[in-house]
């Protein structure tokens, strides 16, 4: 008998710690949007073709685009990435951070990764640029100033100089 109540009291003392750390830790929450000018993924992305560009070039910063990572001023850290190549198309920036991704599609100012389960903004974790080279801009030419068509120096209408003589009327 003192056997069971030692398994008894083993099994309920597991119990009674699973409901402990449930109170205490929570279900794991999803991570959830942080920013309107992203598209909010949960779990993660370690490609372009991951986020549907498998054709683009991935980089973290090369000869056509820089990125630079820096604390954000609510808290965690932000991405921000110039293009300084020519012609260079952005496709997707991806900004990974806890248990989701945000996507922008171009490079705006201070992108930054998904709320986090505690509704803060993380730690980037990693990121990634997808891009391509477009065609060049087509230059617009100015328009020449259409010539105005040369008309003739006009001439003076033909002078006569004929007389014609008129009656004289005397009275």
């Amino acid at each position: 008998m003192v056997g069971r109540r030692i398994f008894g009291f083993g099994g309920a003392l597991a119990a009674l710690g699973a409901v402990f750390v449930l109170a205490l830790g929570g279900f794991a929450s999803a991570d959830s949007p942080s920013d309107n000018r992203a598209v909010f993924h949960d779990g993660n992305a370690t490609s372009c073709a991951d986020v549907g560009f498998a054709s683009s070039t991935q980089t973290e910063g090369d000869a056509n685009v820089t990125a630079a990572v820096s604390d954000h001023a609510a808290g965690g850290e932000e991405l921000n990435v110039t293009v300084v190549g020519a012609n260079i198309v952005i496709d997707a920036i991806v900004v990974k951070g806890g248990n989701g991704y945000n996507v922008y599609s171009s490079a705006v100012p201070s992108m930054i990764s998904p709320f986090n389960n505690g509704g803060q903004i993380p730690s980037i974790s990693h990121f990634f640029i997808c891009y391509h080279v477009g065609q060049p801009t087509p230059t617009p030419s100015t328009p020449s100033t259409p010539s105005t068509p040369s008309t003739p120096a006009a001439t003076p209408a033909a002078v006569s100089n004929v007389v014609t003589a008129q009656p004289r009327l005397t009275g």
